[in-house]
């Protein structure tokens, strides 16, 4: 692994960087098919220990700036990333050669914004290609609560998707943020995982609605600022009442 890390740094030099935040190698580049001089593509890559292995190292891939080009649809981010992980890769060392690809093949799979739509782009723009849908908030005696959903594809998408959302930082310093995830891995494993953030067993309910409705592909957040008033056992039920779920799908 140290001799291609040897190899990219000599190629992208100051482009390579090691995101300590997220624990994996960020590359960035132009997207040469493109012939867009003022897109980049930038490349997350997190390694198995055992790397080059029969897995494949987890990826993802986000496009900036987000008011030039963008993915055209959460499908086609995931196809992408489908054939870096399941068709190109063959168990060597492999960073190089999915950067090739994506320089001649990522044009297909993202829009060109053209001038006119500049102004809704950047009224919608996060910084990143991980598009949260954010629900209404609610009251329930004094706490506030707001659910919030993505589209993810992997662990490091789990974890660059909650990077963005704690941005804000009214949402990061709220009294609770639980979080349930069900995604497919790169070796086709169903995960679900969750994270109560000091509120014993709510992520749990909120990943058993997850496996009810039989969505994948989803990070959920649900945000609670304590108003005062325990509500009790009542809690656990506000956690659901409150999620709104089949408002964001």
């Amino acid at each position: 692994m140290q001799e291609e890390y040897d190899v990219l740094e000599a190629v992208f030099g100051t482009d390579l960087q090691l995101d300590r935040q997220l624990g994996c190698l960020r590359i960035t580049f132009q997207i040469d098919a493109c012939e867009l001089p003022d897109v980049l593509a930038i490349l997350f890559v997190s390694f198995p220990r055992d790397y080059p292995s029969e897995i494949a190292p987890d990826l993802s891939v986000q496009i900036e700036p987000y008011e030039k080009a963008r993915w055209k649809s959460p499908a086609h981010r995931k196809q992408a990333v489908v054939i870096l992980r399941s068709h190109i890769y063959k168990g060597e060392i492999v960073v190089f050669e999915w950067i090739q690809w994506l320089k001649e093949h990522l044009c297909e799979f993202i829009d060109v914004i053209s001038s006119s739509d500049e102004k809704e782009a950047e009224m919608t723009a996060s910084g990143c290609e991980m598009a949260w849908r954010h629900g209404d908030v609610t009251v329930d005696r004094k706490s506030r609560f707001q659910s919030h959903l993505c589209v993810i594809c992997s662990h490091l998408e789990w974890k660059q998707a909650l990077s963005q959302l704690f941005q804000d930082k009214k949402i990061a310093n709220a009294t609770h943020n639980i979080v349930a995830a069900r995604f497919m891995d790169s070796a086709g494993v169903l995960v679900e995982e969750s994270d109560d953030d000091g509120e014993t067993g709510a992520s749990k309910g909120v990943l058993m609605l997850l496996q009810k409705l039989d969505v994948i592909n989803v990070l959920v957040v649900v945000t609670r600022w304590f108003g005062g008033v325990m509500l009790g056992g009542d809690r656990f039920k506000g956690w659901l009442f409150h999620l709104n779920l089949l408002s964001l799908l």
